[in-house]
Formats: structure tokens, C-alpha cells, sequence
């Protein structure tokens, strides 16, 4: 492992861009991410925010959970109210008391069999007119 030093740290970037596994792609949008690899083949994506409320994560969600083998990993179990709480929430529902969240053990993989519905609440004072 190279050894950052102060010389490398005024220019951190290609010290970043070393450090990063060539797998590993960055797209600016969910649009970049299906025109470079389309929606029916395999990818792992980690997207943004965690809570899938809205943004790159509510999108991709929507676009990829319909399809059969795919797979929603959460990071977390989500705020109250959002789409990766509910799906939480959903897996929870099912686990053994054994493996439920905090019982230290990895709970049984979960299947989405029903449609979602989540309210999507706006704040009418963030919004601005163009």
C-alpha cells in the first residue's frame, strides 16, 4: 500500500483515482449508468440517498425492482416514513425472532410480491418557481 506523504496530498487525485478498484464506475445520473449498462444486465449500484425518498435511489428503484433476480441490499434501516424504512419494515415483518435486526445474525433473504405505495410528502416552502 503506498504511503500518503505531504507531497501527495496537494494533488490528491490520481492518488484517489489508484485507490479506486477498476470495476468501480461513477455516473452522474441514473440515465448515464442504463446507457452504459442497460437495465437487464448485472450490476451492483450504490446510489443515493440511502432513504430512497428521491433522487438516483427512488429512480433506480423504481426502474429495477420489477425485474426478476434483482436485489436491494439497505445500508440502513432507513428514517420513518421512506421507502427503504417500509422495505425494512417489510423484511423485518417476516424474520425469525432469531434473526431479526440487532439479534446479531444475518435474517433470511426477503421477496417483493405486492406493489409498493409510499406517500411522498413535499414542503411547499423548498420549492421555488423558475
Amino acid at each position: 500500500m503506498e504511503h500518503l506523504t505531504s507531497s501527495k496530498l496537494s494533488h490528491p487525485a490520481p492518488l484517489l483515482l489508484k485507490l479506486i478498484p477498476r470495476h468501480v464506475k461513477f455516473f452522474a445520473t441514473p440515465t448515464e449508468l442504463m446507457q452504459a449498462y442497460p437495465i437487464n444486465r448485472p450490476k451492483l449500484v450504490l446510489a443515493i440517498p440511502p432513504s430512497m425518498s428521491h433522487g438516483p435511489s427512488r429512480w433506480l428503484f423504481t426502474a429495477m425492482a420489477g425485474m426478476e433476480g434483482n436485489v436491494i441490499l439497505l445500508t440502513s434501516r432507513g428514517e420513518k416514513g421512506t421507502l427503504a424504512r417500509k422495505l425494512f419494515d417489510d423484511w423485518q415483518s417476516f424474520q425469525q425472532e432469531d434473526r431479526k435486526y440487532g439479534a446479531g445474525k444475518v435474517g433470511a433473504i426477503g421477496k417483493i410480491e405486492q406493489q409498493i405505495d409510499v406517500e411522498v410528502g413535499l414542503s411547499l416552502r423548498n420549492l421555488r418557481s423558475v
